[in-house]
């Protein structure tokens, strides 16, 4: 029997459901009000039933996939700004039967005097998909689909929602990334900022060339950045000002906006990375250097008290500082390194400038641009067979590893006997030297930036260093060999990316 979700004030949680799906089958025209859906949203995700609120989203990703999906469409359905407006215009009212039980206590969970709108129903559509993506970036596996289908079927149980990336970009990338674009514009927050960091994790580079050219979020992901530091020191300026934005709260913002940050470093390159901020750069190193001198004022501030919905996915409030600091000094350091600015100290932070100083040393290091190269072929989702032009995204699955090394994706058994004896790249020559270093140096199939210094150390104490600059002079001629394959645009990033792998924590390049 399946387990029973827990809404607040003995609502019957699958009439609401139900209701919920019913309603959004029709994305433009709800058959609800704007109070009506926010009561169903608050059923299950209120403040004050904080204590069901993780068994609840067991319960939905096990048990309701459809209610999710609507969450997503009416995020991702692509509405612009005119049509947001007239949308907000026309869906007021209440025209709901407040003669039905259920719907009635729908209308009741809101606070009196609240008027819900297009909006209101979104920034909680936006709060239940951000909740229930947390346990799916924590434990990961989402592409692995075959893999997961027969796990549960094993175990008598629902594949856990999302089932595949796909299910958080519905109408297509270009699409779903322009919709939720209108929305952060007409509606910034970070909780918006956060869910497309979460997306971006489990979709991964699928939403890179709609981020990157997107009119909107670039800017509003900076700005926002900023917002939860102005709101902590307006509260501590004014003590006796009520506000429901806690420090616990500020500090998730502030979180939430490092996610975003960080899943753009890794999955972009340095031009896709510099066209991102192109046009805001004085703008984004002035939100970066805000965050940095207050971050730890606001932490300071917090109790573990205010652990709240508007606070999930946040630790222990030490590691969460850290964790902010690093993201926002390495992403900083890498803009400043690349865009080739000066060591201006009144500009920008001395952690920034040394950071940027780190990455500039390691540019001709061969351990690091073979560590570069290990990242690019984990991480790069095309099959690396010359003149094959197929994507994850394109066939619409991962490829098979290299049964040798184990590194390199094809994305048949056809394109990697092509690539074997491939005239200047033939893998044969460095397939076994791939293996032994990623062996010696312990690099995990997917590495993490913060992984470079021990595999260079590694490097230099176990490996021949005539083998590793092989591993990256081959690498860097497979991407100029395949660039071949693309539009020009393409073949601009390809050739930049063996400088899309920036280091985390870097203290000393020696």
């Amino acid at each position: 029997m399946s387990p029973k979700l827990h809404p607040v004030r003995g609502i019957d949680g699958e009439a609401t459901i139900n209701l919920f799906v019913a309603s959004l089958e029709d994305i433009r025209n709800p058959k609800h009000c704007p109070a009506c859906l926010t009561g169903c949203l608050l059923a299950f995700f209120h403040n004050t039933n904080g204590a069901y609120l993780l068994d609840n989203i067991a319960i939905l990703r096990e048990n309701h996939h459809l209610f999710l999906d609507r969450c997503v469409a009416f995020l991702t359905l692509e509405r612009d700004l005119a049509e947001l407006d007239a949308a907000s215009e026309e869906w007021i009212g209440c025209e709901c039967d407040l003669n039905d039980a259920l719907i009635r206590k729908l209308h009741d969970i809101l606070p009196k005097g609240d008027e819900p709108d297009i909006n209101t129903v979104s920034r909680h559509v936006v709060s239940v998909v951000h909740a229930v993506l947390q346990p799916v970036r924590e434990k990961g596996g989402v592409h692995k689909v075959a893999h997961n289908a027969e796990k549960a079927a094993k175990q008598g149980k629902n594949v856990l929602w999302p089932t595949k990336p796909a299910d958080l970009l519905p109408y297509g990338p270009d699409s779903s990334v322009r919709a939720m674009g209108y929305w952060i514009e007409r509606a910034p927050s970070a909780l918006w900022i956060g869910l497309v960091g979460s997306m971006l994790e489990i979709c991964k580079r699928t939403m890179i060339p709609a981020l990157i050219t997107s009119p909107y979020i670039p800017e509003k992901s900076i700005g926002i950045v900023e917002v939860p530091i102005m709101v902590h020191m307006v509260r501590t300026a004014e003590p006796r000002r009520k506000s429901a934005a806690t420090p616990a709260a500020c500090l998730a913002d502030v979180k939430r906006c490092a996610v975003f940050f960080l899943q753009l470093q890794t999955f972009c390159d340095r031009h896709e990375l510099l066209k991102f901020f192109s046009g805001q750069e004085d703008f984004f190193f002035r939100a970066m250097k805000t965050a940095l001198d207050f971050v730890r004022d606001i932490a300071r501030d917090v109790k573990p008290s205010t652990a709240r919905l508007d606070v999930i996915g946040i630790g222990e409030t030490e590691q969460e500082v850290s964790y902010i600091e690093s993201v926002f000094v390495t992403l900083a350091a890498t803009v400043h390194c690349h865009l080739g600015l000066p060591f201006d100290s009144k500009k920008y932070t001395a952690l920034v400038l040394a950071h940027s100083l780190a990455v500039l040393k390691t540019d001709k290091d061969p351990a690091i641009i073979a560590f570069q190269a290990f990242y690019q072929l984990a991480f790069h989702e095309r099959c690396c067979s010359p003149g094959c032009t197929e994507t994850f995204a394109s066939l619409g699955r991962k490829f098979s590893l290299c049964s040798g090394c184990s590194r390199v994706p094809f994305c048949s058994k056809q394109c990697l006997t092509t690539a074997w004896k491939y005239p200047n790249v033939a893998h044969k020559d460095v397939c076994k030297k791939i293996k032994a270093v990623a062996l010696a140096t312990k690099l995990p199939s997917k590495p993490a930036p913060k992984d470079v210094l021990q595999f260079r150390d590694r490097c230099r104490a176990e490996i021949d260093e005539a083998d590793i600059a092989d591993i990256a002079m081959h690498v860097q001629r497979l991407f100029k060999e395949m660039s071949s394959a693309f539009d020009e645009e393409d073949k601009i990033q390809f050739l930049e990316n063996v400088s899309r792998c920036e280091t985390l924590g870097i203290e000393d390049v020696a």
